[in-house]
């Protein structure tokens, strides 16, 4: 967004997101970069049939975009939806831009533009969306398509006086104890490592780095960071546990911040502690890899490499085996180093525990589940198609 600021100094720039998401852009430097934000009353993952509550919801969405003429349209998303299409034909936009070989139904966004009576106008493609890059290099691509230069890798921080507020409301000093994230994923639970390995790693750094430990997450998790909390007083730690939510955020930021490290799981907490320069270790999935891997000085990335990554978490063995499989010794060594050598780049380190021909297996099984999965949607598709040709009688 700063990028786009500076290419386009006097554009009037207005960011887009799911309710959730948007009011963190208000109490981050992003705000510095945008004129306005809509917060989107609409989850576009759970729709994928034309029904009269989609409608319905899609109106009250909809809703919030005025007439104004629009320029440019970018689609920014990792996996654009069928909402980006029906968006971008309510803004009927001189210009539209996403990535190229993007999965949707065409025949789910016609259904929806011939009832609203709109027309999806001609994309622009920046990139394939079948690469699998880091988010840093999409967007740079992005970048230097619409003109703009490259981006800047967030350095966040606060004011002193605000964080020391914070601190001792909390009964914390700064640099005293380690930032936890053994949450953070309720969309996606197979991105969760498990707890009791949490643990042993915070337990086992205790008598170097000390035991007091944060426990972080959002307010709906509060029961499952609790019960972390008690299985942390048990091994011996000092657990404090904050369960914040979107008036929060300032404060939670700040906690974060003024923590020595960070453990967690790829969790929007663990690049909120990259950004503010915080070391420490993110425990990896294959689900979106390497899309989100480390990238802040002092970040380290453990993850588990198997033939079935890119899935989207959408697993075809029903749980994780690509996050369960990483067991806590290299994680406490990775913190332990991240720690230690808070400026270097960041890295990943890769561990192993499948034999090569369970591998193969795995890869096999994997692509019998996608191509299953694709048959599914096509099937999905020709039943959109077949609606929209032989309507039922009202």
């Amino acid at each position: 967004m700063a990028a786009l600021r500076a290419a386009n100094p006097r554009a009037h720039i207005t960011l887009a997101a799911r309710a959730p998401i948007a009011p963190f852009v208000a109490a981050s430097p992003m705000k510095e970069a945008i004129d306005r934000v809509i917060p989107l009353p609409i989850d576009p993952y759970r729709w994928d049939a034309p029904t009269p509550a989609l409608f319905a919801a899609l109106k009250r969405a909809l809703a919030a975009f005025s007439d104004e003429p629009v320029e440019t349209f970018v689609s920014a998303e990792l996996r654009p939806t069928w909402f980006t299409f029906v968006m971008a034909a309510k803004l009927r936009p001189e210009r539209a831009v996403t990535l190229r070989r993007v999965a949707y139904s065409r025949a789910f966004v016609g259904s929806i533009c011939r009832r609203l009576s709109l027309s999806v106008p001609r994309f622009e493609r920046y990139a394939d969306a079948r690469t699998r890059v880091h988010e840093l290099d999409r967007y740079r691509r992005l970048l230097h398509y619409l003109g703009a230069g490259e981006p800047v890798v967030p350095q966040w921080s606060l004011s002193p006086a605000r964080s020391r507020r914070v601190l001792r409301e909390h009964g914390l000093e700064r640099f005293s104890y380690v930032a936890c994230f053994p949450c953070g994923s309720a969309g996606t639970s197979l991105k969760i490592w498990p707890a009791e390995r949490f643990v042993a790693v915070l337990g086992a750094v205790r008598g170097t780095l000390g035991g007091r430990v944060l426990v972080a997450g959002d307010q709906s998790e509060r029961p499952a960071l609790e019960a972390f909390a008690a299985r942390c007083a048990e091994a011996g730690l000092e657990p404090h546990v904050f369960a914040g939510g979107l008036s929060s955020f300032g404060e939670l930021s700040a906690l974060i911040a003024n923590a020595w490290g960070y453990l967690g799981n790829d969790t929007g907490l663990a690049h909120l502690a990259g950004a503010f320069g915080v070391p420490g270790t993110t425990v990896y999935g294959g689900g979106t890899w390497p899309a989100y891997a480390p990238w802040a000085n002092g970040s380290v990335g453990v993850v588990h490499p198997l033939p079935c990554f890119g899935c989207y978490w959408d697993c075809a063995f029903g749980h994780a085996l690509c996050v369960e499989r990483i067991p806590a010794e290299p994680v406490r060594a990775a913190l332990e180093a991240a720690v230690a050598a808070a400026g270097a780049p960041a890295r990943v380190v890769e561990v192993a525990t499948f034999a090569a021909e369970t591998l193969a297996v795995m890869g096999d099984a994997a692509e019998r589940y996608r191509e299953a999965q694709a048959d599914r949607a096509a099937r999905l598709e020709a039943l959109l198609v077949m609606a929209r040709k032989f309507p039922a009688p009202s």
